[in-house]
């Protein structure tokens, strides 16, 4: 289901990334015991919220930091070289900046050093998000 503005939004928690063969989206719009929190006007359309688990996406988006997401097709075409949150059968959920290729997706952190470019194959999604805002805490 679509979620509108008035409602309020599910908050991914940080533990459930890296939980593999779970499809987190259904679990946090079905679930009654994670947070949810008021959508922010100023952002795209955003089905939920996560927090940020690490800093592989740092300095742009940084542990703890609250990104908002909307889902989007899996056949959505990807602009290379935005930030997405892509949530796999093997791996769970992560971040990065992705590249469209025939059959996979080449994922980048910002921080290439200590979180290597790695690829997925289109066939391991589970779902995608576009990251449509970021909320910094202070």
């Amino acid at each position: 289901p679509e979620l509108n503005h008035e409602e309020d939004i599910p908050v991914v928690p940080a533990r459930l990334f890296r939980a593999p063969d779970i499809n987190i989206y259904d679990y946090v719009i079905n679930s009654s015991s994670v947070d949810r929190l008021p959508p922010v006007p100023h952002f795209q359309k955003h089905d939920m919220f996560a927090t940020c688990p690490g800093d592989a996406m740092a300095p742009k988006i940084r542990r703890g930091y609250l990104i908002a997401l909307r889902r989007m097709p899996k056949d959505t075409v990807i602009i290379n070289g935005d930030i997405y949150a892509v949530d796999t059968k093997s791996s769970g959920m992560f971040v990065r900046r992705l590249i469209a290729n025939e059959n996979t997706l080449t994922c980048v952190s910002e921080n290439p050093e200590t979180f290597p470019t790695f690829e997925i194959e289109n066939e391991d999604i589970i779902s995608i998000f576009r990251v449509v805002g970021i909320l910094i805490n202070m």
